[in-house]
């Protein structure tokens, strides 16, 4: 009876067991990362694959990418829970970052890019946060 006692409250010898995995990694970042723009934007895709509906793919990449034709979809099922995106241009071809998407885009998207990132920054200037380095 005191081995069932003992194994019941955790273990050999009355020591509470200890269960690993739960405190940490992506999981933990995955959860203090800010949501994306309005989680309702999500859609699935044929394959299963979750995918971005046009007003977070042009937060994810810059405004106007999806009226161009840009697509943004996890890069693998499950995916976009740790933030692993591929973006995909208007002629299917699949990009692994956002920065080889925006040069891919051309000079509008550099641009358009670069406004929002100026843009985000003042945001961060007025609420009186510090700004990232280059």
């Amino acid at each position: 009876a005191a081995a069932a006692a003992s194994t019941a409250a955790g273990g050999a010898g009355g020591r509470p067991s200890v269960v690993k995995g739960g405190g940490g990694g992506k999981a933990r970042k995955a959860a203090e990362r800010p949501s994306l723009p309005g989680d309702a934007q999500l859609r699935r895709t044929e394959g299963g694959l979750v995918a971005l509906e046009a007003t977070a793919v042009d937060a994810k990449l810059w405004a106007g990418a999806a009226a161009a034709g840009w697509t943004v979809v996890e890069m693998y099922a499950g995916g976009s829970k740790s933030g692993n995106w591929k973006y995909i241009s208007p002629a299917g071809v699949p990009c692994k970052s956002r920065s080889v998407a925006i040069e891919l885009g051309g000079d509008a998207a550099q641009a358009a890019a670069a406004a929002g990132r100026e843009k985000k920054a003042a945001e961060k200037r007025a609420q009186g946060q510090p700004e990232k380095g280059p």
